[in-house]
């Protein structure tokens, strides 16, 4: 994977934790136990994939400054 491509990922990744987030919120609004436990585990789900996304960017910076003799 190229650094722009996983910058880019996590860039989407960050958009989503981020729509879930608001979703969280809106479910704690709302009261319906069920729906904040769905909620939640969406949220927990898109933090995981953020992390990784963040991992595979940092791999990527060492790869290219590597390749620049940094």
């Amino acid at each position: 994977m190229s650094l722009g491509t996983a910058i880019d990922a996590e860039l989407a990744t960050t958009a989503s934790l981020n729509a879930h987030i608001e979703l969280y919120r809106a479910a704690a609004l709302g009261g319906d136990a069920e729906a904040l436990r769905r909620a939640r585990v969406n949220c927990e789900a898109a933090l995981d994939a953020r992390l990784v996304a963040i991992d595979v960017v940092i791999k990527e910076q060492r790869k290219h400054r590597r390749g620049l003799g940094l």
